[in-house]
C-alpha cells in the first residue's frame, strides 16, 4: 500500500468517522481496508439502543465500562472475513483489548499516528501492551508523520 493511500484512509478515520463519536473527551475513528477498498468503519460509542446522552459520557466509570471502541465497532460491522486486511486508527494507537480483537480477526497491518505525550501519560501502558501483542503476533504497525496528529 502506498503512503498516499495510507494517508487517505487514515484521513477517513479522522474525518468523518472519529467525528461521529458523541464522546466529548476522546473521539476515535477506524477504517478497515482490503487493498484500496474500504471494508468497514467504526467510531467509539455506546452500543445501539443504549442511552448516549451527555450525562452518560460525563460519568467516566460508566463510560469506560460501556463504550465500544472504534476498532471493535469496525470489526463487528464488517460483512466479510477480515483476514489480511489493514485497519487505520485515529487519533492514537489501539489499546490492548482492541489489539487482541484485531489479531483474532486476522488483520495483518495497523496504520495510526504516534501517541502524543498526553496520550502516553494516560494510556501508555495499554499502548505498550498492544504494541507487544502486535509484535508477537506478526502484525505490522505503521506510524505516519506527526503532522496528521496535529489536525
Amino acid at each position: 500500500m502506498s503512503d498516499k493511500w495510507d494517508r487517505r484512509f487514515l484521513g477517513l478515520a479522522m474525518d468523518p468517522y472519529s467525528t461521529w463519536s458523541k464522546d466529548p473527551s476522546t473521539q476515535v475513528g477506524a477504517v478497515i481496508t482490503r487493498g484500496n477498498r474500504q471494508v468497514s468503519q467504526g467510531y467509539n460509542g455506546f452500543p445501539a439502543g443504549v442511552d448516549d446522552s451527555p450525562d452518560r459520557y460525563a460519568d467516566r466509570e460508566f463510560k469506560y465500562r460501556a463504550v465500544i471502541h472504534a476498532e471493535a465497532n469496525a470489526i463487528i460491522w464488517a460483512q466479510e472475513d477480515l483476514t489480511g486486511c489493514t485497519i487505520y486508527v485515529w487519533p492514537m494507537p489501539p489499546c490492548g483489548g482492541c489489539a487482541g480483537k484485531i489479531i483474532q480477526a486476522g488483520i495483518l497491518r495497523v496504520v495510526t499516528v504516534s501517541p502524543t505525550p498526553a496520550q502516553l501519560e494516560r494510556w501508555g501502558l495499554d499502548i505498550m501492551i498492544a504494541q507487544k501483542m502486535f509484535e508477537e503476533a506478526g502484525v505490522e504497525v505503521v506510524y505516519l508523520n506527526e503532522e496528521l496528529n496535529e489536525k
